[in-house]
């Protein structure tokens, strides 16, 4: 059976689908969804897709409902698939609020019993949808507008119908406000993600408002499936472009804001583009003071140790940044961040290492006390070995050891010091003040001074009394030292040296003895050589004059006659002058007359006049002013030491000129002699074969006299005799 109505041709048990843009719309609203809900169905990893394909779902229901309410042309069949289309449109403001508030990451306010909540309203409403011819609650009338073609049903909303509109727009309204707060907080990394879906959050309420104030064709088309269906594009295009369900950006920003780790994020130039709360807190500046600002502005210790560019790789640092008194120790991780195949920036990770670099510091600083401890206690020990050893070589020393106080009290001795002072055990020579031991009390105030200068007295010779009150000589060294408790100690040092004492004053008696006899020796020898030189002079002498004088008489009373005779008599004339000449240099010789006659100094001035015809030596001679006489015995052996030297010079030296010079220095008077010959050699000083110099020391040696002898070979010698006046 086939029905006209209003001018369109209706057709019994079937429908004639209109190609018109009531159609077109909610069909292409339908077909994005279904192809929404099949591409996430296949990448859905994650509760919020599975809630986009939910809320994709409910949308593909609303918008093939209105594709076959307007595709019917019975207003019984519209009537059906308007009531169906319900099905999509109050689950579809549920759907929204759940999936903002899950990619808001505000799982808490999606409970079950706050889902419950949220769907009894909605059940009603379905309820009372297919009950409305009851009540009449969703719509007052329901009826077919021919004025349009194809036509369509149009209805008159009852009272229940507008609350929950209302209440549909609310839920909707709840879910952009999500997301605005959303976007609002969100850092520069992940506002652009968010971005997307506002905007897409965005164009239902737009559509919505054109059907509402009935603009244009939406006066009896409501565009909100398409507009969610275009939210659902964006989804879709973050979902593969941006990742916006893979990485949702509010879970995100909650996970970058609430990490302990600081978290700074740098542009391709080294710009701080975002940092987290973290990290604030270590550079202690806010937000605002930081973004845009370079790297090496906020983070001094950093500047210039970054390797920023497009081929860095990870790298790993660590910095140490005072957070007021204290200094805290941070690793530092930073990574390229690549984008597109390009570098974008860069992530620096500030990780707090103080707890780590303190646990280090601690383990290694109880490493040390403890190798300090082993050290100490090995110290200890071989310090008591060593005591130990040391008390035992302290006690069984030869050397006697006494320790006293700096105020004389005897501490200890050792068994050799009890031994050489008589005494049976410490306690005995303890009770003895140290002064006490001592013969001479002048000898501990000898001993001060040096313990005072330099805190050691070594190798003095004092006499020091016995328990029984003998005495005895001991060499005794002390040196300073400090006790354990910190006090001052004196160590003495003490050998019994009687028996040395005594064979030193032997041997120096001795020698003593030894020079008398030398000196007596070579006095007897002065007094011989004058003796024979005296009888050459007074008794040969006078001869050879008396024979000189016979044979002039007897060449004077032969006169001209018999010249053989007076030949002789010359030649006898010429044998006794040269006679009486060798008779008066072997007395001279023997003992000098100058000597006795001039005094030292003359003497020597002699003695160089008589060298100068026989040698090409120039000779100067220096005497002093002051008076350089000497007791015969001492002028005699300065003068024979003169001559040996003299003698020397011009028989080994080689020299051109010698200087004598001769003064009197502190009681001592100094014969000085030098030459510009070869040079004696240092062996030649201390060779004990060499007969010359050692006669002139054992000469010089009865009266004190010394020689010296200095010289370098081409630089000459120079001999330094100095005897003392008495």
């Amino acid at each position: 059976m086939a029905v006209t109505v209003e001018g369109w041709r209706l057709e019994d048990g079937g429908m004639q689908i209109a190609q018109n843009y009531h159609i077109y719309l909610p069909l292409a609203a339908f077909l994005i969804a279904l192809v929404m809900v099949v591409v996430v169905a296949r990448h859905r990893t994650m509760r919020i897709e599975t809630t986009f394909s939910v809320l994709m779902s409910t949308l593909a229901v609303w918008s093939l409902a209105v594709v076959l309410e307007h595709a019917s042309l019975e207003l019984s069949a519209k009537i059906f698939w308007m009531k169906m289309s319900y099905l999509g449109i109050l689950s579809l403001p549920i759907s929204w609020l759940v999936l903002t508030l899950r990619y808001a990451n505000k799982e808490q306010w999606l409970s079950r019993r706050n889902l419950v909540l949220l769907a009894v309203l909605p059940t009603i409403t379905f309820v009372l949808v297919w009950t409305n011819d009851m009540h009449h609650l969703m719509w007052k009338d329901i009826w077919l507008d021919t004025s349009y073609s194809p036509p369509i049903d149009d209805v008159t909303h009852g009272a229940w119908f507008w609350i929950q509109a209302a209440y549909s727009y609310l839920l909707i309204f709840l879910g952009t406000l999500v997301l605005a707060r959303v976007y609002l907080h969100a850092s520069t990394v992940h506002r652009k993600q968010v971005g997307v879906m506002l905007v897409g959050a965005l164009v239902p309420w737009v559509a919505n408002f054109l059907f509402i104030t009935r603009t244009g064709p939406f006066q009896v088309l409501d565009p909100t499936p398409l507009a969610f269906a275009i939210t659902g594009v964006a989804f879709s295009w973050g979902l593969f472009r941006l990742r916006l369900l893979d990485i949702m950006p509010i879970a995100q920003e909650t996970v970058f804001r609430n990490m302990v780790d600081g978290v700074v994020v740098l542009d391709a130039h080294g710009r701080i583009a975002e940092l987290n709360p973290a990290a604030q807190r270590i550079v202690a500046r806010a937000r605002a003071r930081t973004v845009g600002q370079p790297y090496g502005v906020v983070l001094p210790a950093l500047a210039g140790r970054l390797q920023l560019g497009p081929e860095s790789t990870e790298l790993q640092y660590s910095v140490s940044l005072s957070e007021g008194a204290a200094l805290r120790h941070y690793a530092v991780r930073v990574s390229p961040i690549i984008t597109k195949g390009r570098l974008g920036g860069h992530l620096v990770l500030l990780h707090d290492d103080t707890g780590r670099v303190r646990a280090e510091a601690e383990s290694k600083e109880r490493v040390r006390l403890e190798a300090e401890l082993l050290e100490r206690r090995r110290s200890e020990k071989t310090l008591t070995a060593s005591e130990a050893k040391y008390r035992n070589l302290v006690e069984n020393a030869a050397t006697g050891i006494v320790v006293s106080s700096r105020e004389g009290r005897i501490l200890s001795a050792n068994r050799a010091a009890l031994r050489t002072f008589g005494y049976e055990s410490e306690n005995d020579i303890g009770e003895v003040p140290a002064a006490e031991l001592f013969v001479e009390p002048d000898d501990t105030r000898r001993l001060a001074g040096p313990i005072e200068d330099r805190g050691v007295a070594m190798g003095f010779d004092v006499r020091m009394k016995r328990k029984d009150g003998t005495s005895f000589w001991a060499s005794l060294s002390i040196i300073t030292q400090v006790a354990e408790s910190g006090e001052w100690q004196y160590l003495a040092m003490v050998d019994d040296v009687t028996d040395r004492k005594q064979a030193e004053n032997e041997l120096a008696e001795s020698r003593e003895q030894l020079r008398l006899l030398a000196q007596r020796v070579e006095e007897a020898r002065e007094e011989e050589r004058t003796s024979i030189a005296r009888e050459l002079h007074d008794q040969v002498g006078q001869t050879f004059t008396a024979l000189k004088l016979d044979i002039g008489r007897l060449k004077r009373g032969l006169g001209g006659q018999r010249p053989e005779v007076l030949a002789v008599l010359e030649g006898m004339d010429s044998m006794v002058s040269t006679g009486a000449d060798d008779v008066r240099r072997i007395s001279s010789d023997l003992r000098p007359g100058a000597l006795d006659d001039l005094g030292l100094a003359g003497a020597i001035e002699w003695q160089l006049d008589q060298l100068r015809p026989r040698t090409d030596l120039v000779l100067t001679f220096r005497d002093d002013e002051e008076d350089c006489s000497l007791e015969a015995a001492r002028s005699t052996a300065l003068f024979r030491v003169f001559q040996e030297l003299v003698t020397n010079v011009v028989r080994h030296a080689g020299a051109k000129k010698v200087d004598v010079s001769l003064r009197r220095e502190n009681g001592v008077v100094v014969l000085a002699v030098r030459d510009d010959g070869r040079g004696i050699d240092a062996a030649e000083v201390v060779d004990r074969h060499s007969i010359g110099i050692v006669g002139m020391r054992e000469r010089l040696l009865p009266y004190g006299g010394e020689l010296h002898l200095e010289g370098a070979p081409g630089g000459g010698t120079t001999a330094r005799v100095t005897l003392p006046t008495e």
